[in-house]
């Protein structure tokens, strides 16, 4: 079966949004004509180094261009875990046998920063400065994930501190 084959079987099995799309078109690209379980570790290594020499791409509305800025090591790691959901896919399709190896499993993640000035600044106050009254983690969490727009509470209520921050939050 042609790698072009499962893809396009990946991309019907679920609506996927516009970048896993053009995510997907990329590996398409690469690796369309090939037999999909003859893949190796070398051609999708090869393949994520002409990727990030690319570089990221400028959109327009008839044609993208090369911005010549760098893809970042997240970017990269995305394509990379596209591709291993593409094999994960043709595993539970059982295009490929149950103990057949990805050629993603030998390739490493690059470093990704993390975006730790995304949070707001009472949220590093409190990480640095914990409230002293007795809790044992669990009120922190559930402000950090309030703070992040994620709930850990079935009534996605906001948690209620009975002490008050400072007016200036110093970083």
């Amino acid at each position: 079966m042609l790698f072009k084959q499962v893809v396009d079987a990946f991309v019907a099995s679920r609506e996927w949004d516009a970048s896993s799309l053009g995510r997907l078109e990329y590996w398409a690209e690469c690796f369309g004509d090939r037999e999909f379980a003859a893949l190796t570790v070398d051609d999708v290594d090869a393949a994520l180094m002409r990727l990030a020499e690319r570089g990221r791409l400028l959109a327009g509305r008839r044609s993208t261009k090369r911005s010549g800025r760098p893809l970042k090591g997240a970017t990269i790691n995305r394509y990379q875990s596209t591709l291993g959901s593409i094999y994960k896919f043709a595993r539970r399709a059982r295009l490929v046998p149950r103990n057949f190896v990805t050629p993603t499993h030998g390739i490493e993640k690059l470093p990704e920063p993390l975006a730790y000035d995304a949070w707001p600044p009472h949220l590093w106050l409190l990480l640095r400065n914990p409230p002293a009254h007795g809790h044992d983690g669990l009120a922190v969490r559930e402000l950090l994930c309030a703070g992040s727009g994620r709930s850990t509470h079935r009534r996605s209520r906001p948690w209620v501190w009975s002490w008050s921050l400072p007016s200036e939050i110093p970083y």
